[in-house]
């Protein structure tokens, strides 16, 4: 299988595998519009085969690598209906970022698909309400990139309710920089994780946590890069959720 052979050609050059990765490449070699999809996967994707590729490929990696459980990394749309149908029993940690950062990030990289418009970007055509949004702000940029924010944090809000409570937790992005070691160890926890192996302690005090919403990681915060006007705008369109998190406007 395509999938197998993929992961046969990794296992030949790194024991531990994957490092830390979003591994995009792996998830489309098992289901071909994972990675750019126009709207969240739902649980009708999942074909038999679809289901039986993502059994296969990550039982395989977890008994290479001695695991009892399989964590990973992505971004974007939910996924959540998608994944629960293939591991119905599989749970989820959501890491939010105050909005206005995550727009001031998106205004500062080259492949942004906005700077295309919402005809060819990643998200499919926004509803009424949102299209009014971007008429209210003359379609510009920093409003595109906050309803970016504001689709997928209320697909996944949306998405998390198919879920029971002790299977979805949600961290704040500020919470982690504030206090890692305790996120960390919550997270440990929510997944049913051994928190006393002192490997992963010792390297859990030997990450490097910077706090990018204050201060300068490859572009300036979002509170220097942006103008009063254009914090207006983001707080204006974001405010419900930025409230629903906790957000101070």
């Amino acid at each position: 299988m395509h999938d197998i052979s993929i992961v046969s050609r990794l296992l030949k050059f790194k024991r531990y595998i994957p490092t830390h990765s979003e591994a995009y490449s792996f998830w489309n070699s098992l289901f071909f519009g994972f990675r750019r999809p126009f709207r969240d996967l739902e649980a009708y994707d999942v074909m038999p085969n679809v289901e039986e590729k993502f059994h296969n490929a990550i039982g395989k990696l977890m008994k290479y690598q001695g695991k009892g459980q399989f964590i990973a990394e992505y971004s974007g749309w939910s996924r959540i209906a998608f994944f629960n149908e293939i591991f119905p029993h599989c749970r989820f940690i959501h890491i939010v970022r105050d909005g206005r950062a995550v727009a001031n990030s998106l205004l500062n990289v080259s492949y942004w698909k906005g700077w295309e418009g919402i005809h060819k970007w990643r998200w499919g055509v926004p509803d009424k309400e949102l299209l009014g949004i971007l008429d209210k702000y003359n379609h510009s940029y920093i409003a595109l990139a906050a309803i970016q924010w504001k689709i997928l944090i209320n697909n996944i809000m949306h998405k998390s309710k198919i879920l029971s409570p002790d299977r979805f937790l949600t961290v704040r992005y500020e919470d982690m920089v504030n206090g890692p070691l305790a996120i960390a160890n919550q997270c440990i926890d929510f997944i049913g994780v051994e928190r006393d192996c002192k490997l992963f302690q010792r390297h859990l005090r030997g990450v490097k946590i910077i706090d990018a919403n204050n201060n300068y990681f490859r572009i300036p915060s979002w509170r220097e890069s942006l103008s009063a006007n254009q914090i207006n705008v983001l707080n204006d369109i974001l405010m419900k959720e930025l409230n629903h998190f906790s957000y101070s406007l």
